[in-house]
C-alpha cells in the first residue's frame, strides 16, 4: 500500500520549507526510496501553487482552481500508482480540502504545522518584497485558513495558540477519522 504525507498548516508556516529541508531526515524510508530509483523529492511532489504556475503562469492566479484541484487529484494518483509515495503541500486547513484523500487506498499521514498568522504574514510579506515566486496570500486569507484550522483540526474556535502535548493529543484525535498517522512538523 502507498503513502501519502499531506500538510496541514497556514500558508507561509514552512510547509515548503520542510519538505525541502528536513522531510527527508524524519522519513528515511522515503530518502532511501528517492536514492535508490534515482529521483528527487519533486518527482513524488504534488503543489497545487505549483499546477497553478503551470496552468494559469502565476501561482495566485486562482482563475481555474477547480481545475487545478482536479489536476492535483489526478497527479496524486498517478504518483501513487507509480512510485507509492506521494507529498501533498497544500494548506489542508479545511476538512473539505482533504477530503479528496478518501478516494486513495494509502495509508495517509498528516503533516500538522503550528499556526501562527503574524508570523506566515510576515514571512509571506519578505517573500515577495525578496521577490520569491511564491502565493501572494493576503492577510485577510491566512486568518481564513486559521479559523479553518481552529475548526477542523483543532476542533475549538476559541482556541488561544497554545502548542502544548494537550493541543498535540487534541489535535492528533481529531484528525483520526481522515489520517493513519499524525506527525508534528
Amino acid at each position: 500500500m502507498g503513502k501519502i504525507w499531506y500538510s496541514i498548516g497556514l500558508s507561509g508556516s514552512g510547509k515548503s520549507f520542510y519538505y525541502k529541508n528536513r522531510f527527508l531526515e524524519d522519513f528515511k524510508e522515503v530518502a532511501d526510496f528517492l536514492v535508490e530509483k534515482g529521483l528527487t523529492l519533486e518527482d513524488i511532489r504534488v503543489c497545487p501553487d505549483d499546477i497553478r504556475r503551470e496552468v494559469c503562469g502565476d501561482v495566485s492566479d486562482m482563475s481555474k482552481d477547480g481545475y487545478v484541484w482536479k489536476l492535483a487529484e489526478k497527479r496524486v494518483k498517478d504518483k501513487l500508482d507509480e512510485y507509492d509515495y506521494v507529498l501533498f503541500d497544500a494548506t489542508g486547513t479545511s476538512k473539505k480540502a482533504r477530503k479528496f484523500l478518501n478516494k486513495f487506498k494509502a495509508e495517509k499521514i498528516a503533516l500538522v504545522f503550528k499556526p501562527d498568522a503574524k508570523l506566515s504574514i510576515s514571512r509571506i510579506s519578505n517573500d515577495i518584497n525578496e521577490g520569491v515566486d511564491r502565493s501572494k496570500v493576503p492577510p485577510v486569507a491566512v486568518y481564513a485558513q486559521l479559523k479553518a484550522y481552529k475548526e477542523s483540526v483543532i476542533c475549538d474556535a476559541n482556541w488561544d495558540g497554545t502548542w502544548d502535548k494537550v493541543i498535540k493529543k487534541k489535535i492528533s484525535e481529531n484528525l483520526r477519522d481522515e489520517f493513519d498517522k499524525v506527525f508534528f512538523a
